[in-house]
């Protein structure tokens, strides 16, 4: 099976990429967090996380999100104005402020919006190509049947299905029976997203579904980097490499953040996903930290522990 990384806002940047790459590898290609239009033009940090000059991954697909087709045309714009020759339509967000605006997975309950962004992107054929990356439906898989119907028909270059509706967001359990129900019929690739914890994950959606080589893992590799690596007959994640990458983005959110609040605010949600060798102790530690010195002494302690 082939691993792919999905994109996850507020994580998967370019530093995590091209670092998750060097250090770890065994990634089939990255997916950026979307492109969003914000007051009129896309938002210059998304602009600087796609540029060439910011990525050294060998495989990069930019992702954007849209509603209208002005807003589509400005960020395709910016994508190929880099170079990029395929890029990802983001139908599956599913936070409600998004998808309120008939935005990410909102579009899967509007038809008729989702066939003029598909007779539009159908026009940009020739310069790039497209693949899309969609939930089961936003309130029901009878919306997913109809959404990925026509998707097929538009002939991309794959489409990514993470097996939960909209509305449940990332509760609940993922539905495989109604992905696999979903998918029936359909003669575009199919890429499997949606809680792929382990190597055993991996395996058991290529034992069932036989005509899938391909799964985009999002979470797992936050809590375990070297995943992909390990699935690929390489070592697992040791708790040396995990301080090293933990450690790899602190210094990075220092040099270009100001203030401890700041980068704080960004590193501490990356301990939520650490893995299991990570002492409570030392995540407790992590959580209370309101400055980068106590923040320090918490990761000092975690150093300690495995020494």
């Amino acid at each position: 099976m082939k691993i792919q990384s999905a994109p996850i806002q507020g994580y998967t940047n370019a530093f995590w990429r091209n670092t998750h790459e060097k250090m770890f590898g065994g990634v089939e290609s990255y997916h950026t967090p979307f492109l969003r239009v914000e007051h009129g033009e896309v938002r210059r940090k998304d602009v600087r996380d796609i540029s060439p000059d910011n990525n050294t991954v060998a495989h990069l697909v930019p992702q954007i999100l849209g509603s209208s087709l002005d807003e589509t045309r400005e960020m395709l714009a910016v994508a190929t104005d880099f170079g990029y020759k395929e890029v990802d339509i983001n139908l599956g967000c599913p936070y409600p402020p998004v998808a309120r605006k008939h935005k990410g997975c909102g579009l899967l309950a509007d038809t008729d919006a989702l066939k003029s962004l598909l007779d539009f992107l159908d026009t940009m054929r020739g310069s790039v190509s497209f693949s899309f990356k969609m939930r089961l439906g936003m309130e029901s898989e009878e919306e997913g049947k109809a959404a990925i119907g026509l998707i097929d028909s538009f002939a991309p270059s794959q489409i990514t299905i993470h097996a939960r509706l909209g509305k449940q967001q990332y509760k609940g359990e993922c539905d495989i029976d109604s992905f696999e129900r979903i998918i029936a019929g359909v003669s575009s690739k199919i890429v499997y997203n949606g809680d792929i914890l382990d190597c055993a994950g991996i395996d058991a959606i290529g034992e069932r579904f036989k005509n899938i080589d391909t799964v985009m893992i999002g979470r797992a590799l936050l809590s375990n980097p070297a995943l992909a690596r390990e699935y690929n007959g390489g070592a697992p994640l040791s708790p040396g490499e995990w301080l090293e990458f933990i450690s790899s983005l602190f210094y990075y959110y220092s040099d270009t953040l100001q203030g401890d609040a700041h980068i704080l605010a960004k590193m501490k949600p990356y301990w939520e996903y650490a893995p299991e060798f990570v002492d409570r102790k030392v995540l407790k530690l992590v959580k209370k930290s309101v400055s980068v010195a106590k923040y320090s002494a918490a990761v000092d302690a975690f150093a300690a522990s495995i020494r």
